[in-house]
């Protein structure tokens, strides 16, 4: 380990004037964090050990350093990396240098080796909310630079997001209620941080599975990024970050007539009248419908909402069960409405057009993911050597051409079901009874299908075996389903 830092050399030393020039634009930041400590409130500073962050914690340190006592830093070993703990090693190792408060969190259960990006991030800001909780601050504090928000970016590129999607990581964002997520480095190139840390000889922690292009984003910034920079004489990286700053842009102005529509015709509780709207183009409507959902605290996805629209565009009624618990109906007047059911009525049924990658999130938190890869030799060879878990996380082979919807709906009575490795069907009932799966877990469990009404996969069942995955599959399916009460996106 190395010795502690220096106090008096990190305070004294010279930031380079580029690298303060980017910090300098992030005053407003800078303001949400003062006034919380002038007000003698604590901050949490999430710190994984890595450069951005470690560079994040000296920094705040270096301003604030009279208010260090209300410096709090988290840190949340996943355990999924055999030299894990020496990142919780090393930043517990600054914090008693700093003389800061330190708080370590772990999973409650080992985490499966496939976790998901998601999945890991639900573990890290649960154990950060309860801290935060247990502190009484609102601000969560985050390394993320402008090299994260150009890979952010080009990866929701990818999935089809909108403008709010794209537009994300922002300076300040509100999560859930209270929390407000700030990114002082979110205008900050990652090289310019490498080199401050290395002037000032400050070491840190590197991930070692950064290098592998097994992960998509570590793809896009290790073979992606590299081949459009040498295809592109022009800084890249500065038009890329143009981009995001210009949607970021977009989407205020976005929610600044939304807003105005919405004071001009405030939603009514349980209601909302989208004809009051109609002069509203679809961007400002698909935000008004957002908001609404919010209020009812239930989550609509964008699919749904496009489905709104064209309901609301050709004056016909529609409904649609979107959660074990609620009901929304559009009437031809356009009134949107949300109604309970009763956990025994007509089965949950959600359908949805499959995009490359999707997300469907269910009110008790649950949320099942889905994307199409195309297949490669090494993810096959993982697949057929049985190295992912089949509870949370399954890959099945699927003609691309031919899947357009997904179905997913509760267990019915009489379901059949050819799981992997078994010559024919049985009953969904039995294959319940054969994991062990407790009688009120199927109930909730989803059931999904393809467009042809062949059962694909349930949670904690083997895949199809119709559909098992082959050398000679050419696309692949992944789904996974994520038993948590929310996911936060950052």
């Amino acid at each position: 380990m190395n010795e502690p830092l220096n106090q008096n050399l990190l305070l004294a030393y010279p930031l380079p004037d580029k690298l303060q020039t980017a910090l300098d634009h992030a005053h407003t930041v800078q303001a949400e964090i003062k006034s919380s400590l002038d007000d003698d409130k604590p901050i949490a500073i999430a710190c994984s050990g890595g450069a951005d962050s470690v560079f994040l914690l000296c920094w705040l340190f270096r301003l604030y350093y009279n208010k260090s006592d209300l410096l709090h830093v988290v840190h949340f070993n996943h355990g999924i990396r055999s030299d894990s703990a020496l990142d919780a090693e090393y930043v517990e190792h600054i914090c008693k240098g700093l003389r800061l408060t330190f708080h370590l969190g772990s999973p409650d259960t080992p985490l499966p080796k496939e976790a998901n990006e998601a999945q890991l991030r639900e573990h890290r800001h649960g154990f950060f909310r309860k801290i935060m909780e247990q502190i009484g601050t609102h601000l969560l504090i985050t390394g993320h630079h402008q090299d994260d928000a150009i890979e952010t970016l080009i990866l929701r590129l990818g999935r089809g997001s909108g403008i709010e999607g794209l537009s994300a990581p922002r300076e300040v964002q509100i999560m859930g209620e209270t929390i407000k997520h700030v990114r002082p480095l979110i205008k900050v190139r990652k090289s310019l941080i490498i080199q401050a840390l290395e002037a000032m000889h400050i070491p840190w922690r590197e991930d070692s599975t950064n290098q592998s292009s097994e992960y998509t984003r570590n793809a896009i910034r290790n073979q992606l990024l590299p081949l459009w920079e040498s295809l592109n004489p022009q800084d890249l990286q500065a038009n890329l970050s143009n981009t995001h700053a210009l949607l970021q842009e977009a989407h205020e102005a976005l929610e600044h007539f939304k807003k105005q529509a919405l004071d001009n015709y405030p939603i009514e509780k349980g209601n909302l009248h989208l004809n009051s709207y109609t002069n509203s183009p679809d961007a400002i409507l698909r935000r008004i419908i957002h908001t609404w959902a919010s209020l009812q605290e239930i989550e609509l996805p964008d699919n749904v909402i496009s489905v709104i629209l064209e309901k609301l565009r050709t004056q016909s009624a529609w409904e649609r069960q979107i959660s074990t618990q609620y009901q929304i109906k559009l009437s031809e007047k356009g009134l949107l409405s949300l109604h309970s059911i009763s956990q025994c009525e007509t089965p949950i049924t959600f359908e949805f057009k499959a995009p490359e990658t999707s997300s469907l999130y269910f009110p008790d938190g649950c949320c099942l993911e889905y994307r199409l890869i195309p297949a490669n030799t090494n993810l096959i060879k993982k697949v057929l050597s049985g190295e992912f878990s089949h509870t949370e996380s399954v890959y099945i082979s699927i003609e691309e051409t031919k899947l357009s919807y997904l179905t997913i709906r509760r267990w019915q009575p009489g379901d059949q079901y050819q799981p992997l490795g078994m010559r024919g069907s049985k009953k969904l009932q039995d294959c319940f009874t054969d994991q062990k799966i407790p009688s009120n877990k199927r109930k909730q469990l989803p059931v999904i299908f393809n467009d042809a009404g062949e059962i694909l996969w349930v949670p904690g069942l083997l895949p199809s075996e119709r559909h098992k995955v082959t050398t000679a599959t050419k696309w692949l399916l992944q789904l996974t389903y994520l038993p948590f009460s929310h996911s936060l996106k950052c």
